[in-house]
């Protein structure tokens, strides 16, 4: 009879457990399906007319990419479908390499495979549109974040604390409006790795046995060697870095908290955690070297010097980087601070705060952040507590790095905003599940109902401004770009003709026309933006062209040679001299102004002025128009590195839609500062010049394309 009293409860306890587990399951699953469908909205378009619908979407009836930088993904998938390779052609050496980046000098196919991989794999399993998968895919792996994170809260605090941390990790505004259908990018990777690395991390330092140690060691090894596949090394190990940083921070701080004999040195050598730790960095540095090659090591500690800042002195050059909108410093508060407690303010920059989901998410993580630490703190912890002194330690000592060096990154970009939500969204999750610890309807409904309230207050701005912020999002591209790729396509008469235009388009007209470009979003060079700026800019289009041809036949090679022998200064204005003048006076000023020999002044001719120079041609929007005070900005670049940013553009058509140049005000504007700038004249008279012949025009009501081809003028 005992017996079966004793087999009965261990069916009961295996059938709650298993319910339990099952419940957990149902838990994850609905989280991550509500992850997903956040990210789907961009592909309603709401607001939208059927016409304007129509053209943001492709002949498959799937819209276009909402990020340019998604195209360059695009065109290794097919590279690698096609060739094996994530390059177009193979150096001499056996090197892959991409050729159509950054023409003519080209540049290493070397890049994280594993976006192409994952999508080339599931293209393969599951078939269909290539277009549509690498629409949507990005939403489902992004999603899987919601996993991870539940994993960690359910940890911290229990079920209601990883259903929490579940969503504020995985619906974060920030990490949704840069995951949403539409952007096929590696940030699909970042937060769900990053998770796995914070749960390993901390399941090593938890761990009571040498298995679960060793296998909590090698999960971490393997996710950061994942991580180097799947993002940038330089950036992916810094937070690889950060995460150990807080283990053995826990490691230094533990000796000195616990009970027990000898010295608190001894206690530190004692601690099971450090071979496994020990081991994990080992196999990750190994595995390192073997994915990415032996560079690896000082690519990182050069990557901890990124600066969007140009050098100062006489002879520094620009850098590109201060004109992309994601590196620029992050505010913490909106403007307006009444608004801190939204998830999402559309047509502003996303603030720190708003990005993790709103005011109240930040206060909760403060809040998580102290209940944990005194928790930890044996002398301060209430005895009721769930979780162990040592858990909340090791938490504190993980996240709150995490979340202060998150903080700090945002310096360095709005980009570095979803890996704050990291942080915030699991102390933040913790909290709410410590609200509901101990707690139920029927027992305490009073504190039941205000716990639920105050939840809601967390989680519903978060949840809405991760709805608005993707339903906002929109296609870069139209029908006018991809009718202009088609015509380039159809009428290049050579297969390698080049497209010249400004660097952020470059990724999408690579992809979509299979023809070079002379740089990209992975490109951006200080000698090229001058030069082109400089084209875009002049009032003269015979220089505009012979700078353009002369980019297509040699790239930087001429101002380089130039550089070599006087400063960078005299390089670009004997420059625009010797691309205007005859041979003759030209190999004169070689000589007398740029200090070559007489040898190196026929080198330097026969590269700025071919005698044939490849077919080129000149690709002007209406979006670059709004753009033309960087053209401006950095075509009188003045060498010092001090020049102040410019404020504002100028945008070329009036709310109505009518061309400025068509009004009055445009006209008078046009005449008194634009004057008789190349891209204005261009894109708005579009009169023939004896350098550039109009080609091609298309206006579909949202985006105005004009192709130029390029006539050498001898």
């Amino acid at each position: 009879m005992k017996t079966v009293k004793i087999q009965r409860s261990l069916n009961a306890e295996r059938t709650k457990n298993t319910a339990s587990v099952l419940l957990h399951v149902i838990c994850m699953l609905a989280i991550t399906a509500f992850a997903v469908f956040l990210r789907t909205a961009p592909l309603s378009m709401t607001g939208e007319t059927e016409e304007t619908k129509a053209v943001y979407t492709d002949e498959e009836g799937t819209p276009y990419l909402t990020d340019l930088d998604s195209y360059y993904h695009v065109r290794l998938v097919n590279n690698f479908l096609k060739n094996r390779m994530l390059g177009d052609s193979y150096t001499k050496d056996g090197t892959p390499r991409d050729t159509l980046s950054y023409y003519p000098e080209g540049r290493s196919a070397a890049y994280q495979p594993g976006i192409v991989y994952l999508t080339v794999l599931f293209y393969r399993l599951f078939g269909g549109s290539l277009n549509a998968l690498e629409y949507r895919i990005g939403a489902f792996v992004a999603a899987l974040a919601a996993i991870a994170a539940y994993l960690i809260g359910l940890r911290i605090s229990g079920r209601a604390g990883a259903i929490a941390s579940g969503l504020l990790v995985s619906c974060a505004p920030i990490y949704v409006l840069r995951t949403c259908y539409g952007r096929f990018d590696t940030d699909m990777f970042v937060v769900l790795i990053e998770l796995f690395l914070i749960f390993f991390i901390t399941e090593i330092l938890r761990a009571d046995s040498r298995k679960n140690r060793i296998l909590s060691a090698l999960g971490f090894a393997l996710t950061a060697i994942i991580f180097s596949l799947c993002w940038t090394p330089t950036y992916g190990m810094l937070f690889v870095g950060l995460t150990l940083f807080g283990g053995l921070l826990f490691l230094i701080v533990s000796p000195f908290l616990t009970e027990g004999h000898g010295s608190c040195a001894a206690k530190f050598i004692r601690q099971p955690a450090i071979p496994a730790l020990a081991a994990s960095v080992a196999v990750i540095a190994v595995g390192l070297v073997i994915t990415t090659g032996p560079k690896v090591f000082s690519n990182i500690i050069r990557g901890l010097f990124f600066s969007t800042a140009s050098e100062t002195g006489q002879g520094s050059l620009p850098n590109l980087l201060a004109s992309i909108a994601e590196l620029a410093t992050a505010n913490l508060f909106p403007e307006n601070l009444s608004l801190s407690f939204y998830g999402y303010i559309p047509n502003e920059a996303i603030s720190g705060v708003n990005g993790i989901g709103g005011a109240m998410v930040l206060i909760f993580a403060f809040a998580g952040f102290m209940w944990l630490f005194i928790s930890g703190i044996p002398r301060f912890r209430n005895e009721e507590e769930t979780l162990s002194a040592k858990d909340s330690l090791i938490y504190v000592c993980v996240l709150v790095p995490w979340f202060a060096a998150c903080l700090y990154l945002t310096h360095s970009g709005s980009r570095f905003i979803e890996h704050l939500s990291i942080p915030a969204g699991l102390l933040a999750g913790g909290m709410i599940g410590r609200l509901f610890m101990g707690i139920t309807l029927k027992k305490r409904p009073v504190r039941f109902v205000i716990s639920a309230l105050v939840t809601a207050a967390v989680l519903i701005p978060a949840l809405i401004g991760s709805y608005q912020a993707s339903a906002d999002s929109r296609p870069t591209v139209t029908d006018s770009s991809m009718e202009a790729m088609r015509f380039i396509k159809e009428n290049a008469e050579d297969p390698g003709a080049v497209i010249s235009s400004w660097w952020d388009m470059g990724y999408y007209y690579e992809s979509e026309s299979g023809h070079p470009c002379m740089w990209d979003g992975g490109t951006q060079n200080g000698v090229r933006a001058i030069l082109i700026s400089k084209a875009l800019t002049t009032d003269d289009p015979i220089l505009a062209g012979r700078i353009l041809l002369m980019l297509s036949h040699c790239g930087n090679s001429a101002v380089n040679l130039l550089m070599q022998h006087c400063d960078t200064a005299a390089a670009f204005d004997i420059l625009w001299e010797v691309l205007v003048t005859d041979k003759e006076n030209a190999l004169s000023l070689l000589e007398s102004k740029g200090n070559l020999s007489a040898e190196d002044a026929e080198n330097a001719w026969s590269l700025m002025r071919p005698d044939k120079p490849k077919e080129t041609y000149l690709l002007l929007t209406y979006m670059m128009t709004g753009q033309i005070g960087w053209y401006e900005y950095y075509a009188n670049w003045d060498f010092t590195g001090t020049q102040e940013i410019p404020e504002s553009t100028y945008y070329a058509y009036a709310p109505d839609g009518t061309p400025l140049s068509q009004t009055e005000e445009g006209k008078d504007y046009m005449e008194s500062t634009r004057k008789n700038e190349l891209l204005w004249r261009l894109f708005f008279d579009a009169k023939k010049t004896p350098s550039f012949e109009p080609v091609f025009e298309w206006h579909d009501g949202l985006e105005h394309v004009r192709i130029w081809k390029v006539r050498n003028i001898e």
